[in-house]
């Protein structure tokens, strides 16, 4: 019996001992779990904090070339806007140009129209001047030639007249001599007669 306390308490020390020994173990594994958890999470902050950098440098140089392209586009604007100055004073001066010239011309063409239609209307007077007198030398010539044959024509008449009335003369002083002619008859060939020559003068006026 003894033995067997004996023995049994030999156990209780050895599991006594294990369990101590365990639980030394135990406390050392512990102690390097939270150093490796230590360890671990100091090169997770260290990693994190390398990304950070990296981050802010990446964000920093990303800054810099955005700002560079705002800067770039605020240069590229002022110069389009000062080549749409330029361009715009260029056209305008142009057509400030264009226009001077347009009324030169304009001028120019109002002046030649105004001497065309001078030179026009001289020549239109110089040519009616000319027909109307040549019109008047036609008129004057047909009036000459109408005068002469007037005049032809009178003298024809005044001969034939004449001769007319030297032939009733001539007969009249016949008739006189005859038995049957009385004054009345005589009188009346002699009125005849004298109207005959007015009738004559008056064609002649």
């Amino acid at each position: 019996l003894r033995q067997a306390v004996v023995a049994q308490d030999e156990r209780g020390e050895a599991t006594r001992v294990g369990l101590v020994q365990a639980q030394a173990a135990l406390a050392d594994m512990q102690q390097g779990t939270r150093v490796a958890i230590a360890v671990e999470v100091e090169a997770q902050l260290l990693a994190c904090r390398e990304e950070l950098r990296r981050e802010g440098a990446d964000r920093r140089t990303e800054e810099g070339k955005l700002a560079a392209r705002v800067q770039a586009g605020e240069e590229r604007l002022e110069f389009v806007e000062q080549q749409h100055i330029k361009n715009e004073g260029a056209l305008r001066q142009e057509f400030l140009e264009v226009q001077a010239g347009l009324k030169r011309e304009s001028r120019d063409r109002e002046a030649a129209e105004a001497k065309l239609g001078a030179l026009v209307r001289e020549e239109a007077a110089r040519r009616e001047e000319a027909v109307e007198r040549e019109a008047g030398a036609r008129r004057d010539g047909e009036g000459r030639l109408v005068d002469l044959f007037q005049a032809d024509l009178r003298e024809e008449r005044r001969v034939r007249e004449t001769a007319h009335i030297r032939l009733e003369d001539r007969s009249f002083g016949a008739g006189a001599g005859k038995p049957g002619m009385d004054k009345a008859q005589a009188g009346v060939m002699l009125d005849y007669r004298h109207m005959r020559q007015a009738l004559a003068e008056l064609q002649d006026r």
